[in-house]
């Protein structure tokens, strides 16, 4: 069995534990697990990027057409004793998702993100991560953007207050 469908088969049990059946077509049920499709999921990573100054860096991963549920992760650490802060933007056509970290002292915190879109033809999705501290650098470890393809439609609700 090759590394690529293991990883589908993980994702797609995950996804069934999760509650997410509807959403990708997988059941927790034996028969209709075996039925439905298997989601695709795309990912890449980079390990240690380092941020000089003020500014911002993008990194992008690159999908065929279709739905998806994207997420993403970013660990900064701060290398100095300066207080600064970090935000990151996970954007994927229109859509979008923000999250923000101060930074104090040395150190650093996780920022996670995560957004649902349909593409109708091959596209990307893009996390933008800004640094506020102008004189120092700032380490941006554990970079993932993840893209799991979901059975259509895609439903993405407003919260009920």
């Amino acid at each position: 069995m090759s590394t690529i469908t293991i990883k589908r088969r993980i994702a797609a049990a995950l996804l069934a534990i999760a509650g997410l059946g509807a959403l990708t077509g997988v059941s927790s049920g034996p028969a209709a697990a075996s039925a439905a499709p298997v989601p695709e999921v795309f990912s890449t990573y980079l390990n240690d990027y380092t941020m000089t100054g003020l500014g911002s860096r993008r990194f992008d991963l690159h999908v065929p057409a279709g739905s998806y549920l994207f997420m993403a992760k970013v660990s900064p650490y701060n290398n100095t004793t300066e207080t600064h802060w970090v935000d990151c933007r996970l954007q994927a056509g229109t859509g979008f998702d923000v999250s923000h970290a101060t930074l104090d002292g040395v150190g650093g915190q996780a920022i996670t993100l995560n957004l649902v879109n349909s593409f109708s033809a091959p596209s990307m999705v893009s996390l933008t991560c800004f640094n506020s501290s102008q004189f120092h650098t700032t380490q941006l470890k554990m970079i993932k953007i993840s893209a799991i393809r979901v059975n259509p439609p895609l439903v993405n609700t407003k919260i009920e207050l």
